[in-house]
């Protein structure tokens, strides 16, 4: 999902750990993806949240506040 190009976002803290969401493109679509750290210097990744499902959909950015996630996408193929 992030093979080709990765934006990050701010980290937030959660569960005694740090999280961070990131927009990343693998060459077809975009995805939003999750990483955690202890140390904010060695992440790890831990999942997919949101992947686009053709070379048209556009994910711009995430945001987390109060827990949710907040994100905008756009369809270009128009």
């Amino acid at each position: 999902m992030d093979c080709e190009y990765v934006r990050p976002s701010c980290p937030f803290m959660g569960d005694n750990k740090w999280y961070m969401l990131y927009w990343g493109f693998d060459g077809v679509v975009n995805s939003i993806g999750c990483a955690e750290s202890f140390d904010l210097i060695h992440w790890t990744k831990c999942g997919v949240l949101l992947r686009g499902t053709n070379e048209h959909d556009g994910i711009t950015g995430s945001q987390v506040v109060n827990g949710r996630v907040y994100y905008a996408t756009f369809d270009n193929g128009m």
